[in-house]
C-alpha cells in the first residue's frame, strides 16, 4: 500500500470521525428554531427546525460518502481504454497504480467535504448560541476555505499525474 493510499484512507475515517462529533456536539446545543440565513446587515431571517438541520446535513454527509464511495469502487472497475482518456502516457504502462491513485483522490475529496461540513456545523453552532456575541461575518473565512479545499482537491489529480512518475509494484 502506497503512502498515498494510506493517506487518503486514514483522511478519509478521521474525517468522518471528526464530522459525527461536531454532528451530535451541534444538535445538542442547537435551540429549538435555528438561524440557517442571514440578511446583509447580519441579522437572522431565516429559520429551520433542529430536526431539520440533523436530517439535512446528515442526509448530505452520508449521501456524499456513499456516492463517492462507490465511485472509488467503480474505479476498479474501468477497463485500461478508459484510463487511456486521462492523456498521461507515462502512467499508461500502470493501469493498477493509476487506479489507486483515482481511488485516493476521490477519498481525499470526501474527507475534504467531511471537514467542510463538520466546520459549518461548528459555525452554525456558534451562530445559535446565545452567550456569543458571534456574528456571521466573522465567519466569512469559510466560504474561503471551501473553496480553497475545492481547488486544492480539483488541481491534485492532474498535478500528481503531470508531475509525479507511477511507482511500480504499488497495491491495495
Amino acid at each position: 500500500m502506497s503512502i498515498e493510499t494510506f493517506a487518503a484512507r486514514v483522511l478519509r475515517v478521521l474525517s468522518i470521525l471528526l464530522f459525527i462529533v461536531a454532528f451530535f456536539l451541534t444538535y445538542l446545543g442547537l435551540p429549538d428554531l435555528v438561524a440557517v440565513h442571514f440578511a446583509p446587515t447580519g441579522q437572522a431571517d431565516g429559520f429551520l427546525g433542529r430536526e431539520s438541520i440533523f436530517y439535512l446535513v446528515g442526509g448530505l454527509m452520508v449521501g456524499f460518502n456513499v456516492l463517492f464511495s462507490i465511485l472509488a469502487q467503480r474505479v476498479q472497475n474501468l477497463p485500461d481504454a478508459a484510463l487511456g482518456v486521462l492523456g498521461t502516457a507515462r502512467w499508461q504502462p500502470y493501469p493498477a497504480v493509476l487506479r489507486l491513485t483515482l481511488r485516493s483522490w476521490l477519498y481525499f475529496g470526501v474527507a475534504a467535504l467531511n471537514v467542510f461540513l463538520a466546520l459549518c456545523l461548528n459555525a452554525l453552532s456558534e451562530l445559535n448560541d446565545a452567550q456569543t456575541n458571534e456574528t456571521v461575518f466573522e465567519y466569512r473565512w469559510l466560504l474561503a476555505l471551501g473553496a480553497a479545499l475545492l481547488l486544492a482537491w480539483l488541481l491534485y489529480l492532474p498535478l500528481r499525474l503531470g508531475l509525479t512518475k507511477p511507482s511500480e509494484g504499488v497495491t491495495e
